[in-house]
This record gives structure tokens, C-alpha cells and sequence, in this order.
């Protein structure tokens, strides 16, 4: 801060708060400058209070807050120091792609299979931090609810546990894991399987790649 901005500092904040209030993350954020109770129009900012607000932003080093992290705070102003002092919450999203099976061994193998008398189309896959779920699709043909019902339901409790162990192992490499967005294939076509006739079953190694956000919060 230059002498004008703290003489201009000093003076308002003879008998009143001032404070710069800030969030922004995700290629958009503000800054407000406070006197008192009052929050100063950013339209109507005189030259020094752009001065300073600028020079707070600047030294935050946020820029035009571009990034994917969110972040907000508060500094008020200090007459003994001649500075802003105040906390920082800063907080990150990270968005990966963990292929499951690019390390053998370091993630049980996930394998799907399906009786070859069950009709369907599509084998949709939804998952989250706990549970799998499939769903068959039929696009052509005989609609046998209960026979892909059951089905369904056999094929989760087989690969659940083994899911959960997946999950397990990703939270203990990453600490910070928070979240499945989706499975990297989360619509299997048929014709994607591989048919064994001898143990009368259509398998399908899915799994491939989990993708998943991080998440992190520090305080300065």
C-alpha cells in the first residue's frame, strides 16, 4: 500500500470497520469493499478504493478467478499493522480417470456375467460409493420381467463386494476421493460380450475405468 491508500485507510477506519469481502471459482468471482455497514457500489468506487481493492486482489493472487476451486474470505483492515488481515477458504475439485486394471493386482477384477437365455440389449451399469446397480435394456424382443429382474439382482450381489473393495483401495490411494461420477463404460451393447457356449454365460469384463472428483478445503 502506497502513503495515499493509507492515509485514505487511516482516516475512514478512525471510527468504522473496513473490509473486503471476496468468493469467486469457476471463471467468475467479486470482490466488495465494505465501510461500516455500508458496501460500497462497485460502480461508484472512487479512485482510491479502486486503488486498494486492486491491490488486495493482486496480492491474492486470484486473478479473474479462473480454475476449478472455489474460494471465499474476509479481510478487514488494521490500523496498527497497516494491513488487511483475515482468513482464506480455498477449496478444489479434481476430476481423474482411474483405469482398474492398468496394474494387475492392484484392484480385484470385476467380471460380469449373464446367463445366455437372458434377453436383453443393453446392460447398464449406475454406481456410487456404496452400491452397484445394473439394469437390462430390451430395444427388440420378449420383455421377461422377472427373469431380468431376478437376474439383476443375482449379478449384484456377486460383484458388490467386490465393488466395495474397489472403492476401499481407491480411498486409500487417494484420501481425497470423495465421489464415482460414473463408470468408464457405463452402457454395455451385447455384442460386447464375450460368449462362453460350454458354461452357457455371456462375460464382460467392465469396470475398465472408474471416473471420480476429488475434494479438498484448506483455511489460510
Amino acid at each position: 500500500m502506497n502513503n495515499e491508500m493509507l492515509n485514505y485507510l487511516d482516516e475512514q477506519s478512525k471510527d468504522k470497520t473496513i473490509k473486503i469481502e471476496f468468493n469467486g471459482g469457476n471463471d467468475e468471482g467479486c470482490f466488495d469493499l465494505y465501510i461500516g455497514d455500508e458496501n460500497i457500489d462497485y460502480y461508484k468506487y472512487t479512485g482510491i478504493q479502486k486503488q486498494i481493492v486492486n491491490k488486495v486482489a493482486r496480492h491474492l493472487g486470484y486473478g479473474s478467478f479462473a480454475g476449478d476451486f472455489n474460494v471465499n474470505g474476509e479481510l478487514v483492515y488494521n490500523r496498527e499493522t497497516k494491513c488487511f488481515e483475515g482468513q482464506d477458504d480455498y477449496s478444489y475439485s479434481d476430476y481423474k480417470v482411474e483405469d482398474i486394471t492398468e496394474n494387475p493386482g492392484e484392484y480385484p477384477a470385476l467380471i460380469i456375467e449373464v446367463p445366455l437365455e437372458v434377453p436383453f440389449d443393453v446392460m447398464e451399469i449406475v454406481a456410487d460409493l456404496e452400491d452397484v446397480h445394473i439394469n437390462f435394456l430390451v430395444t427388440n424382443g420378449p420383455l421377461l420381467f422377472d427373469l431380468l429382474n431376478y437376474t439383476e439382482k443375482e449379478i449384484q450381489f456377486k460383484i458388490e463386494d467386490t465393488y466395495r473393495e474397489v472403492i476401499e483401495k481407491l480411498t486409500d490411494k487417494y484420501p481425497d476421493f470423495y465421489t464415482v461420477e460414473r463408470l468408464d463404460e457405463a452402457s454395455v451393447r451385447r455384442s460386447e460380450f464375450v460368449i462362453n457356449e460350454e458354461k452357457g454365460i455371456a462375460a464382460n469384463l467392465d469396470f475398465v475405468a472408474i471416473d471420480y472428483s476429488s475434494f479438498s478445503n484448506t483455511a489460510i
